[in-house]
């Protein structure tokens, strides 16, 4: 194996590890700011709100449109294995795309069920209302 297949296989795996690392470390740094600053606002004799006590210790809260984002990030995935197989003229590539385009299909999916759950939540919600107000 010559030294251009090594630095490939290098950047190839080692990429998304670093960027996967990064992640994990900057959340983990959110998250020893917002320590820091409940301590020194302790020190200077502030009281805390039980909202934000509680928030130090829960996982975040998802956004509704999460499964939306990381869908169209998967769709998007598959589009570009898509074009680089056809670059290089490889139809390994389009089996390839696949698994991230299926992928995403699914998120995208979940969010228009969830969105269709609320959406319905909501209609029962105004009907109750209304009928509690007649």
């Amino acid at each position: 194996m010559g030294m251009e297949e090594t630095l490939l296989g290098f950047t190839v795996l080692g990429g998304p590890l670093l960027l996967l690392g990064y992640w994990f470390w900057l959340r983990a740094a959110h998250r020893r700011d917002l320590l820091r600053l409940a301590e020194r606002a302790l020190d200077k004799g502030v009281t805390l709100d039980q909202d934000f006590v509680e928030s130090l210790g829960a996982p975040p809260q998802p956004s509704p449109d999460r499964d939306l984002r990381r869908g169209m990030i998967f769709v998007a995935l598959a589009l570009a294995v898509c074009v680089f197989g056809t670059v290089v003229e490889e139809e390994v590539f389009f089996g390839l795309s696949s698994f991230p385009g299926f992928v995403g299909i699914a998120y995208l999916l979940f969010w228009l069920r969830g969105r269709s759950q609320e959406q319905a939540d909501a209609e029962a919600e105004a009907r109750a209302a209304t009928e509690a107000t007649s």
